[in-house]
Order: structure tokens, then C-alpha cells, then sequence
């Protein structure tokens, strides 16, 4: 008999691959799951009261392994190369995961269960801290953070775009490189507003 902890894991597993092929969960059923785990619908239930329940706990597992790149100790010198690296990473994870990019960004979803605020908030926290490491302390964390809501909004308009294959440029590399500069642009200017802002209040 399978302990309770190992079919919980496979579970989850075996939904990711199927959120991965399918391009998101829709249309995902507890019947298919248990299809490939090889276990009863039953079963499953014996862990989850409802198929949303288990999609909950694939989209944390998804979400700790998403934010496992901004979560490092990386240290940037300057605003240009942050967002580089920031942008590239997350459109090269949307491109090569659409399902769960779809999944964790896209697809309707419930409030953030506490472990996902958790995670959420120490991304922000990490995102603000990288740009005072560059810019210096002293501005409001407030206007950082601010401005990192506003690149992922950016990027993440972009990437839908790359997912749907609805791009302006001929090539899909031309419009990552042109995505990812456009972001570096924009970030600069809304980090010298900033700074402009705490002089002139001085």
C-alpha cells in the first residue's frame, strides 16, 4: 500500500506534466490524474475534498519552483543588467513552461493561500532590496516596489503575447531582445523619476 505523503507528491507531479502537455488545467479531470499515477479516483479523493483543492498545491509547488531564480543572492551593478536578467529569465520560463506560466498568471484563481503570500512577499522584498543595492538606501520602499509591479506588468503583457504568437516582429528572438530592452528602458526611467523626486523634496 502507498503511504499517504509519497501519493500526495506523485500526484501533484503527475499534474504538472499534465498542466505542462494540456498548455494550463483546463480540462484536466481526477480521472485522468489517477489514469497516470495508477491509482483509483477514490484515492485521490482520500487527500483532496475536490480537484481545485490538488490544483492549489500544484500551483505552490509551482510557484516555489518559479521564484527559485529571484530568490538567489545574485548581486547586479546596475539597473540595466537587473532587469536584463530578471526579464530573460521569466520569458525564457514562460516560453518553455506556457502551461504553468499559464497556470500561476493567466487561469482564474482563489485568493493566495498563506504559504503563497509568503513566497510572493519575500519576492518583493528581494526585488526591492536588489534595486537599493544599486540606487543606495534612503528611498521609499513603497516607489521600488512600485516599480517592479509595473515591470511585470510589462513583461508579463509581453510574454502573453510570445505564448499566444501574437507578435509585431518577424522573428520571436526580435521580439524577446526588443521586450527585454524596452523593460531595461522603461525601468530607468521610472528609477530616475525616483531618484529626481527625493532631491526635490529635499
Amino acid at each position: 500500500m502507498k503511504r499517504l505523503g509519497i501519493l500526495k507528491e506523485q500526484l501533484i507531479s503527475c499534474t504538472i506534466d499534465l498542466i505542462r502537455k494540456r498548455k494550463g488545467s483546463e480540462g484536466i479531470t481526477v480521472r485522468e490524474i489517477a489514469l497516470n499515477v495508477g491509482c483509483s479516483a477514490a484515492n485521490i479523493y482520500n487527500h483532496y475534498e475536490k480537484l481545485e483543492d490538488l490544483i492549489t498545491d500544484v500551483r505552490l509547488q509551482v510557484f516555489k519552483d518559479y521564484f527559485v531564480f529571484f530568490e538567489t543572492s545574485k548581486k547586479f551593478d546596475s539597473i540595466s543588467q537587473l532587469v536584463r536578467d530578471v526579464s530573460s529569465e521569466m520569458i525564457e520560463y514562460a516560453l518553455d513552461n506556457p502551461g504553468l506560466y499559464t497556470l500561476i498568471y493567466i487561469e482564474p484563481m482563489r485568493a493566495f493561500s498563506p504559504e503563497e503570500e509568503v513566497i510572493v512577499d519575500n519576492l518583493r522584498k528581494r526585488s526591492t532590496e536588489s534595486f537599493l543595492q544599486i540606487i543606495g538606501s534612503g528611498y521609499p520602499h513603497d516607489d521600488i516596489y512600485k516599480i517592479t509591479k509595473i515591470l511585470h506588468g510589462y513583461l508579463h503583457g509581453e510574454i502573453c503575447r510570445m505564448i499566444s504568437g501574437r507578435m509585431v516582429s518577424r522573428t520571436l528572438e526580435q521580439y524577446k531582445e526588443n521586450t527585454v530592452l524596452n523593460a531595461i528602458h522603461l525601468t530607468e526611467l521610472m528609477v530616475t523619476n525616483v531618484i529626481a523626486t527625493k532631491y526635490n523634496d529635499r
